[in-house]
């Protein structure tokens, strides 16, 4: 797979230090080389990443493990964490993406990077909708 000419990956190549971003895919083939692609940056620049999962955090781990980066020295400096969180579809929103939010980011100091899903499945109406409230969530709480 050849991702270098992908144009989210030449995004993620291009982005400014120290802004707030949220980058959407859209080839299930690329998911892991963009996400990968963008915590690798971050960690090169000696910034925190935030890796959340509603599913198993070792496959996450597994999913980072298959860059071309040794990722160990950066586990050792505690530059990464990788959080298991609850789907948020199964509970209030506003309250349970707040305290998520708070708990991923306990022990990082700025300027960090998250990368993650909160919601499950998006592909149902329910699903939508709450991911356009988590965007207006997240830009809230990150903005404070």
């Amino acid at each position: 797979m050849n991702i270098e000419n992908y144009s989210p990956v030449e995004f993620v190549d291009c982005l400014e230090d120290k802004k707030h971003t949220m980058l959407l895919y859209d080839n299930n083939e690329y998911k892991i080389a963009v996400q990968n692609r963008f915590v690798i940056n971050g960690l090169q620049k000696g910034e925190h990443c935030v890796c959340f999962t509603t599913g198993d955090p070792k496959q996450f781990e597994n999913e980072l493990s298959e860059s071309s980066v040794d990722l160990e020295p950066f586990f050792k400096q505690g530059l990464v964490h990788i959080h298991r969180i609850e789907d948020v579809v199964e509970k209030e929103l506003d309250s349970s993406l707040q305290e998520a939010l708070k708990q991923i980011t306990v022990d990082v100091k700025p300027y960090f990077r998250c990368v993650g899903r909160f919601i499950g499945n998006i592909s149902d109406e329910k699903g939508l909708k709450l991911k356009l409230k988590l965007k207006m969530l997240s830009n809230l709480f990150l903005t404070l």
